[in-house]
């Protein structure tokens, strides 16, 4: 066995950051609660619980211990998610992407194949945060030194 942590045998790097309130909405749901339910365990107004949900309000030290009370898992995972997502964000937006098609903006994300776009192996879907406009970027005519063999 490896004395090396896990992430330097196995890095994973999402394309795009996971967001705390989609966690908390699968958790909620687990629990069969609703917003009010959930509002209520956290002593909390609904209006707070959908902000959390829809990424519109911060994890902050107090929302994590209410959270940890309303849904069970400790106030550590609640702050270390919210760190995670921060640092995730600032990751992706330096990045720059291939230019959209449709107004040049370098501002583009991973898209999701929705089935209407040909789908060519190697391609890669993304969506433009400008315009939403989804266009798929095709492979490079010629690998990349290192991967020939």
């Amino acid at each position: 066995m490896s004395d090396e942590p896990l992430d330097e045998i196995w890095p994973f790097i999402p394309d795009t950051p996971c967001a705390p309130g989609q966690t908390i909405l699968e958790a909620m749901r687990h629990y069969n609660m609703s917003e009010a339910d959930c509002a209520e365990a956290m002593g909390l107004p609904a209006d707070c619980v959908r902000g959390l949900i829809n990424n519109f309000v911060r994890i902050t030290p107090d929302l994590a211990i209410r959270l940890a009370r309303a849904l069970g898992l400790p106030p550590s995972f609640w702050r270390r998610f919210q760190a995670n997502y921060d640092a995730d964000r600032a990751r992706c937006a330096t990045q720059q992407g291939p230019p959209c098609p449709n107004c040049g903006s370098t501002d583009s994300g991973p898209g999701i194949y929705l089935g209407y776009l040909r789908r060519v192996p190697g391609d890669d879907v993304r969506i433009c945060n400008d315009c939403s406009m989804l266009f798929y970027v095709p492979p490079p005519l010629c690998p990349p030194k290192g991967d020939l063999q």
